[in-house]
């Protein structure tokens, strides 16, 4: 077709991730009533543990059904 291209990086994001490949799940650090819970590349069944997590930091202001950082 006559278009040449030249790309410095590539991706396609179909599974969403972090680098460490770890979910983010809990408030942001500059809006604390803003909460994620995303970044599971694929293991969205994990994304209910993340939200009884989340739900836990509002409601109890801990988390208490697993060990979180």
């Amino acid at each position: 077709m006559g278009i040449a291209a030249h790309f410095e990086n590539e991706s396609c994001c179909l599974r969403p991730c972090t680098p460490d490949d770890l979910p983010i799940v809990g408030p942001l650090k500059n809006h604390k009533d803003i909460f994620l819970n995303v970044g599971y590349a694929g293991r969205g069944v994990n994304v209910f543990a993340g939200g009884k997590a989340i739900t836990e930091m509002i409601v109890d202001g801990e988390v208490s059904f697993m060990d979180f950082p």
